[in-house]
């Protein structure tokens, strides 16, 4: 059997910035291994390729950026009024600092993650690109065991994309 739509995959990986020399971002260790169906568009696109075919055994592949989490864009580089950050007539400055990463909400009620890169007067301005936009990413392990996928992983699963029982 090989990794392709409604398959489910016992997985151990881990998953490197740039290269295999990269910082570590992601860790399944064999003891606890990812169990993941495959095919129902809940994977980064090029997690999901490199994989595609693949039987037990081990594993590498890079991803490159636009397959990963898209390129980085200036546009979602944000000023946020000041006024977002006011609970109540207090402003939050306890939320206020370079680098935190912060929960919105969009006009629409979307919830957004930001980071903020700059502190002014009037505004904040806000990264809203995922910390891995623009990166290139590497990933080695091994595929456990695959199965295919049951009814019950199918429909009661295919929201969350883990193929798990437990989420």
């Amino acid at each position: 059997m090989f990794i392709d739509n409604n398959v489910v995959a016992n997985l151990a990986y881990k998953i490197y910035l740039g290269g295999p020399q990269g910082d570590l971002v992601e860790s399944v260790d064999e003891q606890s291994p990812r169990e993941i169906l495959f095919g129902i568009d809940r994977l980064i696109s090029g997690f999901e390729k490199g994989l595609l075919g693949k039987g037990t055994g081990d594993f590498s592949f890079k991803i490159k950026s636009e397959d990963a989490f898209g390129p980085y864009l200036e546009e979602l580089k944000v000023p946020v009024p000041k006024e977002a950050f006011m609970d109540g007539k207090t402003l939050r400055e306890d939320l206020l600092y370079v680098n935190n990463t912060i929960n919105m909400l969009d006009q629409n009620g979307r919830q957004l993650r930001g980071t903020i890169c700059e502190i002014h007067e009037k505004d904040v301005l806000i990264d809203f690109n995922h910390p891995f936009a623009g990166k290139n990413l590497f990933v080695t392990g091994n595929v456990l065991s695959l199965r295919s996928a049951t009814e019950y992983d199918i429909d009661a699963h295919s929201g969350c994309g883990c193929g798990g029982h437990d989420c």
